[in-house]
């Protein structure tokens, strides 16, 4: 099924962007349980926040220089929030883009019973404040994209985030698995069975929570910091690659570093080294020591400061 509306303005004189209203309208849509917002105006993005409901809708407060160029579509169960940029007139985007020109108004709420899908891009600002359960979930942020808060509940979550996006969660899960590039940022505070992580670029991630096994898979100049409890610890690091774990206690972990990588460890059983390049691991603890390979690379106990 598919629902779609525009809202509608005409004979606006397009003076001044600093003195032009803002229109609010609220809308009943087609059923949907994914989401995906993106769109400018000037250096203005959309401001979304999403709310649990037991109906489908949407309320809008825009600016009604650009209100007929804001949609609404619903097709095949995703809620695209967009704008038709290339459809705005030349001289409502000069308007936007002048020198002490207002910011564009561009806010949405949407209402939704489920969500198992929620994709941003184009510096769109999101919170979801209620919490959702659901069997799968997929976060895509990209293009500074920010969610600034979100609480979800479901078997199989998976994190997407590039081009200097940045997410804060909270996280129930059997399973989570975070792919994080090209300046970055997650803060997640997580209870998951088998959490994966995969960084490259500048992104940096820290993840607080209880895990059962934690994977590693950086490289690039990506940062982590993990704390909590967990059982095991498996990492395979590259570039210059860091990960800080030392408050991360886990019975055992396997590590293998490569080239600049570091890991900070604390492992209280086991702990097996792979190690090459010039890494360098730091561990806390009196665990029994593996060696596969220590090639050109340093491991020292760490010094609490």
């Amino acid at each position: 099924m598919k629902s779609v509306f525009a809202i509608l303005v005409g004979g606006l004189a397009l003076c001044s962007v600093a003195s032009a209203q803002t229109r609010s309208v609220s809308h009943s849509l087609s059923p949907f349980n994914q989401v995906n917002v993106s769109g400018t105006v000037g250096s203005s993005s959309f401001v979304v926040d999403v709310k649990q409901s037991a109906s489908y809708a949407i309320d809008l407060v825009i600016d009604e220089l650009i209100a007929e160029y804001v949609q609404a579509i619903v097709k095949k169960d995703v809620l695209y929030l967009a704008i038709d940029e290339k459809a705005i007139p030349s001289e409502v985007k000069k308007l936007y883009k002048a020198r002490n020109a207002a910011p564009c108004v561009l806010r949405a709420t949407i209402y939704t019973p489920d969500m198992n899908t929620l994709e941003a891009a184009d510096k769109s600002i999101i919170a979801v404040y209620d919490e959702f359960k659901t069997d799968t979930f997929t976060l895509t942020m990209k293009e500074k994209s920010a969610l600034k808060e979100l609480k979800i509940n479901s078997k199989s979550i998976t994190v997407n985030l590039s081009d200097g996006a940045n997410a804060v969660m909270t996280v129930a899960a059997d399973d989570m698995s975070v792919n994080a590039s090209n300046k970055s940022i997650l803060n997640v505070n997580v209870d998951c069975v088998n959490l994966s992580l995969k960084q490259s670029g500048n992104s940096e991630s820290t993840i607080e929570g209880n895990y059962v096994d934690v994977k590693v898979d950086n490289g690039g100049f990506s940062k982590a910091k993990i704390v909590g409890k967990g059982n095991s610890l498996s990492t395979s690091l590259s570039g210059t690659a860091s990960v800080d774990a030392i408050n991360l206690k886990v019975a055992s972990c396997d590590a293998v570093l490569s080239n600049h990588s570091s890991l900070y460890e604390a492992a209280s059983e086991n702990l097996k080294l792979d190690l090459s390049g010039s890494s360098t691991l730091v561990f806390d603890g009196n665990p029994v020591i593996e060696i596969v390979k220590i090639n050109s690379s340093t491991v020292n106990r760490y010094e609490a400061k």
